[in-house]
């Protein structure tokens, strides 16, 4: 066993081409008393595992953050952002974009999957059409002030397999 102890002031080891820190057979622990600080002045830190990385706090936040990006990524399986306590928030000062250059991006939720907006409109599009479908129950659309069905170069079609019922609450309807 190898000590190096300071009972008054910091351990400095320097290394003229650099510090290596290894174990053939067994871990090796970095412990401070309250903050283990690992830092690069002139190129990157890099973090390796070989049977995978782990992150983790006891008692309080772990905090991942950048100067201009922070990417998360795998090189051959998924990304999973979780919380098994309660919602995950993803804010942007400018905005939110969630994309797939090649395959489909799909939002899913257990019982509902609300889209909403605060102070804009919400828009949904497609290069070749939008469905909107329930396999199990009905389909509603609700206006606060006027619901337009327009189709900008061809027909509006409204189809039902036992009827298309146009009513109005309160004055007549046109056809």
């Amino acid at each position: 066993q190898l000590s190096l102890v300071s009972s008054s002031s910091v351990v400095d080891v320097n290394g003229a081409s650099g510090v290596e820190l290894s174990s053939v057979a067994n871990d090796v622990t970095v412990t401070g008393a309250s903050r283990v600080a690992i830092a690069a002045t002139l190129d990157a830190v890099a973090v390796d595992g070989q049977t995978g990385v782990s992150v983790a706090s006891v008692s309080n936040d772990v905090s991942v953050s950048g100067a201009s990006r922070v990417v998360l990524s795998a090189a051959s399986a998924s990304v999973d952002i979780v919380s098994y306590g309660t919602t995950v928030d993803i804010d942007g000062q400018t905005g939110v974009m969630i994309d797939s250059t090649r395959h489909d991006v799909s939002v899913t939720g257990a019982s509902r999957v609300v889209v909403q907006t605060y102070a804009d409109v919400v828009d949904v599009s497609g290069q070749t059409g939008v469905s909107i479908s329930s396999t199990t129950h009905d389909v509603t659309v609700t206006a606060a002030s006027q619901l337009s069905l327009v189709s900008s170069s061809s027909v509006v079609d409204l189809n039902g397999a036992s009827g298309v019922e146009l009513s109005s609450v309160a004055n007549d309807v046109t056809v």
